[in-house]
């Protein structure tokens, strides 16, 4: 039986003593088993967990949602005249890669905020 002690994990620093066991399994091919402190198991464990839940955070981040020029006319019901209008009076950003143009979801529906009427009482 061997046994070993890592004093660094990435820029974590804690004891982490363990022990390599040696087996022999049932079709004759050997197995290392490797126990470790409780201590350091739950140190691995609430590492992995950072790990994970900042993964999984990032993939919840929105991810800009862009429109091509139908999509938007589509969208707002309007003609590629007015949107052609929309583009030159600097109503609404884009971006044109060829012949083809963008817009972000974003921008268009900050496009209607600004143009949003509130009810009013007769």
């Amino acid at each position: 039986m061997q046994s070993y002690v890592v004093n660094c994990i990435g820029h974590y620093r804690f004891a982490l003593f363990y022990t390599v066991q040696c087996c022999t399994t049932k079709n004759n091919s050997k197995m290392n088993v490797i126990t470790i402190q409780s201590e350091a198991f739950e140190q691995l464990k609430s590492m992995l967990d950072a790990i994970n839940n900042r993964l999984t955070a990032k993939e919840k981040e929105p991810k800009e949602i862009w429109l091509d020029n139908q999509e938007m006319m589509q969208m707002l019901k309007i003609s590629k005249r007015t949107a052609q209008h929309y583009r030159d009076s600097g109503m609404i950003s884009f971006s044109q890669v060829g012949n083809k143009i963008y817009y972000k979801l974003s921008d268009v529906e900050e496009l209607l905020k600004r143009h949003y009427n509130k009810a009013f009482k007769r």
